[in-house]
């Protein structure tokens, strides 16, 4: 492999299968940028890890380009460590959100894509805010429930308190 930043990055993507990991792996600081090559399949994405520290806090989240059909699925998370009966939030793309929602399925949060339901190469907005829950809370997994449906999108990731949190 070249000493040279720019050879062996290209090295890298011409041929991943060749060179070994070894063990090492690579993050990034709150965005995740991901591509879904399969259609009507709903995942199951691991956004960030929650440490026990941030119980009681918040965590924001939004979707960029997220433009998998007008207007895009619905979103809901949870936490791997908690009952879904404790965590369970939905989030909804809408022209006009407005304040006050629960985040239950009867009640999902609300965003918009620049006022509009299409969200193609814009950010959603405002960020889908949910309180970490702080009682017998050990931390977890954030873990977004979705159908993207062939489409590339970027996920950003923020906490109220805490140091900054790594995305795989």
């Amino acid at each position: 492999m070249s000493a040279d930043v720019n050879t062996r990055n290209l090295q890298l993507a011409n041929s991943p299968a060749a060179y070994t990991i070894k063990g090492v792996s690579t993050y990034a600081l709150g965005r995740l940028p991901l591509t879904h090559y399969i259609n009507n399949e709903e995942i199951k994405v691991p956004l960030a890890p929650i440490e026990s520290t941030l119980g009681g806090g918040g965590i924001y989240a939004t979707v960029f380009d997220f433009d998998t059909s007008v207007p895009p699925p619905d979103l809901f998370f949870t936490i791997d460590t908690v009952a879904e009966s404790d965590f369970k939030m939905y989030s909804t793309v809408v022209v006009s959100p407005t304040n006050g929602h629960s985040g239950e399925q009867s009640d999902p949060l609300q965003v918009t894509c620049d006022n509009s339901t299409d969200c193609n190469n814009s950010w959603m907005s405002p960020q889908i805010a949910m309180g970490i829950p702080d009682e017998f809370f050990f931390g977890g997994k954030l873990e977004a429930n979705y159908m993207p449906m062939k489409d590339d999108h970027v996920w950003a990731l923020g906490v109220t308190a805490g140091r900054p949190f790594l995305t795989e």
